[in-house]
């Protein structure tokens, strides 16, 4: 897989044209990392990850009805899932974005010490699926059609398909305002490889590195547009950090 490596808004804008038109000028998803060296794997099949998906998964919906109301049927599992990624539980959901600036912003908005550049990863979601098997042509797939069932099903329960597992790119059921802003969208993975060393990943994966010198650039760009926390965040919550920062001085 070839990467691109911009330093300035005219490459990024060139590097983002420039992939679109490698995918036949179809609208691709995007999702920025704040390390350039990361994978593309959902955090329950990270290393770090310690528990059981499982239980974890069946212990936010049995703490979670008191918390949140209204609340999915127990048996909603794809309601569920939706509703922990949202509130920021690790599941085998990973989030994109149909907008690069939105994508960018998650990549330069905070990186750590010793980071060398960041990433923004480009998807084509429906030669995914293609690849994937998942589906014919090349379309997006309904979180409740048949192929995603059993990938969702195994979140909850201590059940494993006999049929081989896939890694898909499907629909968001939006129920939050921050999936609207956002520009919400999800791969849900039944496999713990990561999307970007799947067989064949070069046909619908592309990336673009930003070296660390150069994220200030982005990041006043990125404010000129008014893409930050309060907009990507529609609370009060966000609200009152943006009011706050501009009204103190360090």
């Amino acid at each position: 897989m070839k990467t691109m490596v911009v330093r300035n808004w005219g490459q990024f804008i060139r590097s983002i044209a420039k992939c679109m038109q490698a995918q036949n000028n179809v609208g691709l998803w995007w999702r920025g990392h704040s390390n350039s060296e990361w994978p593309l794997v959902p955090a329950v099949y990270r290393e770090s990850y310690q528990n059981s998906e499982q239980t974890t998964c069946n212990n936010f919906i049995n703490r979670g009805k008191s918390r949140h109301s209204p609340t999915p049927a127990s048996n909603d599992f794809v309601a569920w899932l939706f509703l922990m990624q949202h509130y920021g539980l690790h599941t085998r959901l990973l989030d994109w974005t149909r907008s690069p600036l939105i994508a960018l912003y998650f990549a330069v908005a905070e990186v750590g010490l010793d980071i060398r550049s960041v990433a923004l990863w480009g998807l084509h979601p429906g030669k995914l699926n293609h690849h994937q098997k998942g589906c014919e042509g090349e379309s997006v797939i309904l979180a409740r059609a048949e192929v995603v069932k059993p990938i969702i099903k195994e979140a909850f329960e201590y059940w494993k398909s006999s049929e081989p597992q896939k890694t898909l790119a499907i629909k968001t059921e939006e129920f939050d305002i921050r999936h609207m802003v956002q520009m919400s969208a999800f791969t849900i993975h039944g496999i713990s490889t990561p999307l970007d060393c799947l067989e064949g990943s070069d046909q619908f994966i592309v990336k673009i590195e930003i070296p660390v010198e150069n994220i200030g650039t982005f990041k006043q760009g990125l404010s000129m547009f008014g893409i930050d926390e309060a907009m990507l965040f529609p609370d009060l919550e966000h609200l009152a950090n943006e009011l706050n920062r501009s009204t103190f001085t360090k």
